[in-house]
């Protein structure tokens, strides 16, 4: 929960609701839904990523992933990533008669 914008408890409302109860109770939820998508800061001692993405690829802005040389990085907005693979082609010996 986002701890920069702290939610006053609500006051029951009397049983006659003015149009300033209503306005009040829809902007204490409004807070609630901003604080669930907006978490606020994190602060931790320790990090762990368990099968972390190789590659940006397939992924969306803000996620992490770790790179070829072990480096954790963020997609950011305007980046793009091709998928990786690879491909082993044999050929073997073609005779051809006329």
């Amino acid at each position: 929960m986002n701890r920069h914008y702290r939610i006053k408890p609500v006051d029951i409302p009397p049983k006659d609701w003015s149009d300033q109860d209503i306005s009040k109770a829809f902007q204490i939820v409004n807070q609630l839904i901003i604080n669930l998508y907006n978490p606020g800061d994190v602060v931790a001692a320790s990090l762990r990523f368990i099968d972390a993405a190789e590659s940006g690829y397939g992924l969306d802005i803000g996620q992490v992933y770790v790179d070829a040389n072990g480096f954790l990085k963020v997609v950011r907005e305007g980046e793009a990533f091709a998928p990786s693979f690879s491909m082993v082609v044999t050929m073997g010996t073609v005779t051809v008669t006329s």
